[in-house]
C-alpha cells in the first residue's frame, strides 16, 4: 500500500457515536484514495468496502439529450466511454435508530487514478442498483421461490485483471460458460463451478478490441465468435486465445449473434438507413457476406417511427435450423427457418407488459424524456429451453434503471407464470435446462444463483 495504512472498518449495529468513527475512518480512505493507482484497489473489493458492478441492462442515467433514430438510450445499451470506465464503491453504514434500515456511504471515481474522489453520505440513497439488498430484492427473491427451486450458488472467480460489471452468458454444451463482459471489453471462459478457464480482448479498435462488445457465442466446433455493437465480428479459437479472423459488417448497431452451425450465424442488428428494414440476417463465416436477411420491423402507426428505432430491438434464439425471434416492442415470438421462411407466430400472455402509444418526445424536457420511457415496457431478450419452455426476459423503467419481469410459457403459448419483480436471467442451460441468474441478493453481479423450474 505504499507505505499508507488505514484504520481496520469494523461496522456493526450501534448509536451515533459510532458514526462519527466510520466518518473518521472514512474521511482517511477518501484523503488516500487519490495517490493509490487502480491495481491497488483490489484488497478494499472485500468485507465492508465493495465495489458497485451495474447491470448489463441497469445503466447510470443517460444525459438529457436524445440519441439518434437507431441507437437505443443509454439507459438500455452500453454507455459512453467516460462512464464505461467509472468504478464505484460502497461502504455499509450501522444501523441509526430507525432511520434506514441499509445506510450507505459510497464513492464514485475513475480509472486509472483516483484523483477527483468525491464522497457522498446518503441513508438508504445508493449509486447503483446493487448498492444494498434492497427491499425490492428481497421481494424479487421472494417471489420467484414460488416458481423455481434453487440449486446452489456460483461466485465467477476474478483477479486484477478480470471483474465481472455488465456480463451477458451462453452456456456450452459441456456446461463451461463463455461471458461477455459489456463494460470490460472481455471474453471469459469459465468451469461450471465459476473457476476462470481464460480471457481474451479489450478496449480499443485493433484487432481482438472491442469498443462495444455486445455478445459471445460458441460454434459447434467450439470456435468463439463476438460481435461489436459498432459493426465488427471476430472469431476466435476455442480457447479464444487466437484471433482467427475479424470482419466488418454493415449492421450498425450490431445487438447480438446466435450460432447456427460452424459455417453461419445469425445476427440481429440493423443495416444502415433501414429503421423499418430487416432486423435478422445470416451471416456466412467462409464467404464473409450476409445470404439472406428476414424479420422486419413489425407494423406500428407512423408517429411511432421514431419511437421504435430509439427502444426497438430484437434478439434471436436459434434451435436446429429454427430461429425464434421478439422484438422489444411487441407481444409475439415469430419462428422462421434459418433461410428466411416464416413459420409461425405465437402470441406472449403477457399479464404486466404496457405497450408503447406515446411518440417519442424529441424536443422534450428531461423530465418528460423519462416519463416517456417509464410509459412502456420492453423486452430485452428470449430464451428457449431443451424442455420446449420459453422464457422472456422483458422490464420497466423506473428513474431510468430497469425493473426486470420474467414471463414463462410452454410452446403453444399456455402461461407458465409472469412475475412481476424477478431477478435478471442470464442463460438457460442447454444439458437440463437449469435457470442462471444474477443472484438478487448479491451485491456484485459475478453471483450468480441457478435454479430449475418448479411448475
Amino acid at each position: 500500500m505504499g507505505g499508507l495504512r488505514f484504520p481496520r472498518f469494523k461496522f456493526s449495529d450501534g448509536n451515533g457515536l459510532e458514526y462519527l468513527f466510520t466518518l473518521y475512518r472514512i474521511a482517511a480512505l477518501r484523503l488516500a484514495l487519490p495517490l493509490l493507482p487502480e491495481t491497488n484497489i483490489a484488497p478494499f473489493a472485500t468485507g465492508s468496502l465493495l465495489p458497485i458492478r451495474e447491470d448489463a441492462r441497469a445503466r447510470r442515467p443517460s444525459s438529457p439529450a436524445l440519441p439518434s433514430a437507431g441507437v437505443p438510450s443509454s439507459a438500455e445499451r452500453p454507455m459512453c466511454e467516460p462512464c464505461r470506465r467509472s468504478v464505484s464503491f460502497v461502504i455499509r453504514l450501522p444501523r441509526l435508530g430507525s432511520v434506514h434500515p441499509c445506510p450507505v456511504i459510497s464513492f464514485r471515481s475513475s480509472p486509472p487514478r483516483f484523483s477527483a474522489v468525491t464522497l457522498v453520505l446518503s441513508f438508504g440513497l445508493m449509486t447503483g442498483p446493487a448498492a444494498c439488498q434492497s427491499e425490492a430484492s428481497v421481494q424479487a427473491r421472494d417471489r420467484i421461490n414460488d416458481v423455481v427451486t434453487w440449486k446452489k450458488q456460483i461466485t465467477l472467480e476474478e483477479n486484477h485483471a478480470v471483474r465481472t460489471v455488465l456480463p451477458t452468458l451462453t452456456i456450452a454444451p459441456n456446461g463451461d460458460f463463455l461471458v461477455a463482459d459489456l463494460r470490460e471489453a472481455q471474453i471469459r471462459r469459465y468451469s461450471p463451478d465459476g473457476r476462470l478457464l481464460g480471457r481474451t480482448g479489450s478496449e480499443g479498435n485493433g484487432p481482438g478490441q472491442f469498443t462495444k462488445l455486445a455478445a459471445a457465442v460458441r460454434l459447434p466446433s467450439g470456435r468463439i465468435v463476438a460481435v461489436d455493437m459498432s459493426g465488427r465480428l471476430a472469431v476466435f479459437d476455442g480457447s479464444g486465445r487466437a484471433l482467427l479472423q475479424t470482419e466488418r459488417v454493415l449492421l450498425t448497431p450490431l445487438y447480438d449473434a446466435g450460432a447456427i452451425n460452424d459455417t453461419m450465424v445469425a445476427l440481429v442488428g440493423r443495416a444502415p438507413g433501414q429503421l423499418n428494414g430487416p432486423l435478422v440476417h445470416i451471416w456466412n463465416l467462409r464467404s464473409n457476406r450476409i445470404t439472406r436477411s428476414f424479420f422486419t420491423v413489425p407494423p406500428h402507426p407512423d408517429r411511432l417511427d421514431n419511437a421504435y428505432a430509439f427502444s426497438g430491438w430484437a434478439d434471436v434464439v436459434v434451435r436446429g435450423n429454427t430461429a425464434a425471434v421478439v422484438y422489444a416492442l411487441t407481444d409475439t415470438v415469430y419462428f422462421y427457418k434459418t433461410d428466411g421462411t416464416f413459420l409461425r407466430k405465437l402470441p406472449i400472455p403477457f399479464q404486466h407488459f404496457r405497450r408503447l402509444r406515446e411518440p417519442l418526445p424529441v424536443n422534450g424536457s428531461p423530465r418528460e424524456q423519462q416519463d416517456w420511457r417509464s410509459s412502456y415496457s420492453r423486452i430485452s431478450q428470449l430464451f428457449w429451453a431443451p424442455d420446449g419452455t420459453i422464457y422472456v426476459q422483458y422490464f420497466d423503467s423506473v428513474d431510468l434503471q430497469p425493473q426486470w419481469r420474467l414471463l414463462g410459457m410452454n410452446s403453444t403459448g399456455q402461461l407458465k407464470f409472469d412475475l412481476l419483480d424477478s431477478p435478471r436471467l442470464l442463460a438457460v442451460s442447454p444439458q437440463d435446462s437449469s435457470l442462471v441468474f444474477l443472484d438478487p441478493l448479491s451485491e456484485t453481479p459475478n453471483v450468480w444463483s441457478v435454479a430449475r423450474l418448479s411448475r
